[in-house]
């Protein structure tokens, strides 16, 4: 017998609404708050996500010592939806079980939460072209 691989897409059909304000990239940064789960993200608006996260996420196994991070590349699908008056973000990725945050939306912030602990990622600036370059 032969087995075959087959390519998982791992696209998601169109994100939802509740998802849609939440397109975008994302960052940690110290003065947000402490460490947790994410250092940078990166929402596509096709329902897939780039991260770099606490590399235990990706393999328990990593072991890190004191203050030291350690983070490893995540990649996979997202979207969201409402639970009562919780909006929850889900988190699916290629290479781990999904994970579910409550999310939420404050100015050019944006807040995760599960397990008693929360992430606070900035908003990254959408890059425009100079003058120089249209030019």
């Amino acid at each position: 017998m032969k087995l075959v691989a087959t390519n998982i897409d791992q696209s998601s059909d169109p994100i939802s609404d509740v998802a849609q304000p939440f397109v975008g990239e994302y960052e940690w940064l110290e003065d947000d708050g402490p460490f947790f789960d994410f250092e940078s993200l990166v929402l596509h608006e096709d329902g897939t996500f780039d991260a770099m996260v606490d590399a235990k996420l990706v393999n328990p196994a990593v072991r890190t010592f004191g203050t030291a991070r350690c983070v490893l590349p995540e990649t996979g699908v997202w979207n969201a939806y409402v639970v009562g008056d919780r909006t929850k973000i889900r988190i699916r990725p290629t290479t781990s079980k999904a994970r579910v945050y409550e999310g939420s939306i404050e100015r050019d912030i944006v807040i995760f939460a599960r397990r008693g602990g929360r992430v606070v990622l900035s908003s990254l600036p959408a890059i425009q072209p100079s003058a120089l370059e249209v030019a």
